[in-house]
């Protein structure tokens, strides 16, 4: 019997351990998930960061574009926001093609020239939509797609995860062909004939 009392002991003092340790590992848990949380709108922000460059190799831009072979691969920014302010880091020693990607900084009337990639934040001009449309410059925005701020592609959040839009019509306008591989993972189309889908 004391064998017995004592073999139990031990294996309750064993999942005292054990439970020690699991609660130790739920409350990091929980305290991660909590820091996640308040943390969520910084996370968007970086995963947006991260898209507008990883967007590249899914689009051709014509011939006729400045986005030469040899030379940079410039992502040029209008306003400032919290993606704005993260750009910097998020496209650090990253290339496309083997084009090294700059960031340039546009101010308010500067026209997006020689631009492979336009982010344009809520605050910007709404003038940078018009100043690029049409040209052969892939542009990115999270302004809410409203009348004169629509870009080709369009952040949204759905169910908090970051989603993105696509005019095909715009990217059709800027001789931009986009890869039916970024169209499938879209979260909305607005195809060349217009409508949505």
């Amino acid at each position: 019997r004391r064998s017995a009392a004592s073999g139990r002991k031990r294996r309750l003092g064993a999942f005292g351990r054990q439970g020690g340790v699991l609660l130790v590992f739920a409350l990091a848990a929980a305290s991660a998930f909590c820091a996640c949380a308040a943390a969520a709108a910084t996370l968007r922000d970086a995963i947006e960061a991260t898209y507008i460059y990883k967007l590249a190799p899914f689009v051709r831009w014509p011939s006729s574009a400045s986005t030469k072979q040899g030379s940079g691969f410039d992502v040029c920014v209008a306003g400032h926001d919290r993606v704005t302010a993260l750009m910097s880091k998020a496209v650090q020693d990253r290339s496309v093609g083997g084009r090294p990607i700059a960031i340039r900084r546009l101010a308010r009337g500067d026209p997006p020239d020689g631009c492979a990639i336009l982010y344009i934040a809520a605050s910007a001009d709404p003038g940078f939509f018009q100043s690029a449309r049409g040209r052969p410059i892939l542009t990115v925005s999270d302004a809410g797609g409203g009348p004169g701020r629509e870009a080709i592609v369009n952040f949204v959040i759905v169910d908090g995860h970051v989603r993105f839009d696509i005019n095909e019509a715009l990217a059709a306008q800027a001789g931009l062909t986009i890869s039916s591989k970024l169209l499938s993972l879209a979260h909305a189309l607005v195809p060349p004939s217009g409508g949505l889908r």
